[in-house]
């Protein structure tokens, strides 16, 4: 379970089908990989993370993700 997520949609009363929709997932999907079912993949995390102003390290501290992945996505963005 993602509990930085979940705090963050419940404080901005989001539903999985939104944060699905910023993830750019179904609310389906969004709602498996907030629940530790599946994994976020490095590019629903930036978005996620970039549509709250946030750090993705911010938001998924305990994920698996590579610094490198990162910089590509924030690369790529700009």
């Amino acid at each position: 379970m993602h509990w930085n997520l979940v705090k963050l949609r419940m404080d901005n009363g989001l539903n999985f089908k939104q944060m699905g929709e910023i993830a750019g997932i179904s609310g389906d999907s969004y709602s498996r990989r907030e629940k530790g079912v599946t994994d976020f993949r490095p590019r629903e995390m930036y978005h996620i993370a970039k549509h709250f102003n946030l750090k993705v390290s911010d938001i998924f501290l305990k994920q698996n993700i590579r610094n490198t992945d990162i910089e590509v996505l924030e690369n790529e963005a700009n």
